[in-house]
C-alpha cells in the first residue's frame, strides 16, 4: 500500500498542534507549589536587606539613575517603608498561597521599582528575581500547597464538584525549568574571558590565602596557589554542563543535583551573596517529576486529586 505524504499545509498543521498538545498537556503542580513557598521565604529576607536603602538615598550626595529611568526617584523614607512594608506582606501572601497573582504582581511591581531607584544598587541577581517574580505572575505556582487551592477545594466540594483541580499546563513548569536554566548558561558565557580562563582572575584577589573566604575549605586546600584557578575552571565547566545535566534523567540524579548543591553551597560560603543560592537550590525542585512531592505528601495526607491524576509518560 503506498504511503501518500500529507500536503504541506497539513502536515506543519498538524506538528504545529503536536507541539501545542505536548505544551498544554496537564502535569502536577506540587513542585511549582513547593518552589513557591521557598521563593517567597527568600523574598522576604531580601527585603528585610533593604530595611535602610531610603534612608540612606536621603543622606547619600547623589542618586545615579539607569539611562532612561531617570524619573524613578527615591521616595521619602516613610513611603519608602509603605512600599518594602508592601512588598513583605507580598512576599508573605505568595509564600501562603493567597490571592497568590495578585500578591505576585505586587512582589513585582514593589521590588521592581526598588531596584530601579538606583543603579548604585546594582546586582545581576536582583534581576533574575525581577524576572522570576514578572513571569510567575502568568503561571499558576498558587495551584498547590496554597491556600487558595484550599478555597477552590472548599468551595467545589459545596457544589458537588469535588476536588479542585492539582494540575497546570506543561508550559508553566517548562518555562520556569527555562528561566533558572539561562543564569548558568550565561553565567559560562561571561566566564569565557581572559581574566578568567588565563589569569584566575579576580579570583586571585578574593581568594587570598589565609583570607576569610577561603577559611572552610578543608584541607587547607583553599590556601593553595592552585585553589583559584580550580574555581575558575570548575566553575566555567560546571555553568556549561549543568543546563543539559539537569534536563537528562540519566544525569539528573547522579551528577547535576549533586554538582548544582555543592555549587550553591561554596556560593554561599564564599561570598555570601545574599538570598540567590537559596533560590537557585530551591529551583532544583523544578526539575524534579511534577508529582514528587505530592506523592510524599500523600503518605501523610491523601489526596483524591493526585489518585485521579495520571503522569504523563515522560515523568
Amino acid at each position: 500500500v503506498e504511503v501518500k505524504p500529507l500536503p504541506l499545509g497539513l502536515g506543519v498543521r498538524a506538528g504545529l498542534h503536536d507541539w501545542h498538545t505536548w505544551l498544554v498537556q496537564p502535569v502536577h503542580a506540587s513542585s511549582l507549589g513547593v518552589f513557591r513557598v521557598v521563593f517567597s521565604i527568600c523574598m522576604y529576607v531580601q527585603a528585610t536587606h533593604f530595611n535602610y536603602i531610603f534612608e540612606d538615598f536621603m543622606t547619600s550626595k547623589g542618586v545615579y539613575p539607569y539611562p532612561g529611568l531617570g524619573w524613578i526617584r527615591p521616595p521619602p523614607p516613610a513611603v519608602g517603608e509603605m512600599l518594602l512594608r508592601l512588598n513583605k506582606v507580598a512576599a508573605l501572601l505568595t509564600g501562603l498561597g493567597l490571592l497568590t497573582r495578585m500578591a505576585t504582581v505586587t512582589l513585582f511591581v514593589t521590588f521592581t521599582w526598588i531596584f530601579l531607584v538606583c543603579e548604585s544598587n546594582h546586582n545581576n541577581h536582583y534581576i533574575l528575581i525581577c524576572h522570576v517574580t514578572f513571569v510567575f505572575s502568568a503561571i499558576d505556582w498558587g495551584r498547590w500547597g496554597s491556600l487558595d487551592s484550599l478555597l477552590a477545594a472548599w468551595r467545589r466540594r459545596r457544589s458537588g464538584g469535588g476536588d479542585a483541580d492539582v494540575t497546570v499546563p506543561y508550559w508553566h513548569l517548562l518555562l520556569a525549568q527555562l528561566l533558572f536554566s539561562i543564569p548558568y548558561a550565561f553565567g559560562a558565557v561571561a566566564k569565557l574571558n581572559e581574566d578568567w580562563m588565563l589569569r584566575a582572575q579576580p579570583l586571585k584577589m578574593w581568594l587570598a590565602p589565609h583570607s576569610h573566604h577561603t577559611a572552610w575549605v578543608p584541607f587547607g586546600f583553599g590556601d593553595s596557589p592552585l585553589f583559584p584557578w580550580a574555581i575558575a575552571w570548575g566553575g566555567f565547566a560546571f555553568d556549561l554542563c549543568i543546563v543539559p545535566l539537569l534536563h537528562l534523567h540519566v544525569t539528573r540524579y547522579t551528577l547535576a543535583f549533586p554538582s548544582a548543591i555543592a555549587f550553591n553551597i561554596s556560593n554561599k560560603m564564599m561570598f555570601n551573596i545574599g538570598v540567590f543560592p537559596y533560590a537557585m537550590l530551591a529551583s532544583l525542585v523544578l526539575f524534579l517529576p511534577p508529582c514528587f512531592i505530592a506523592r510524599i505528601v500523600a503518605r501523610f495526607v491523601p489526596s483524591e486529586g493526585l489518585a485521579r491524576y495520571t503522569p504523563p509518560h515522560w515523568h
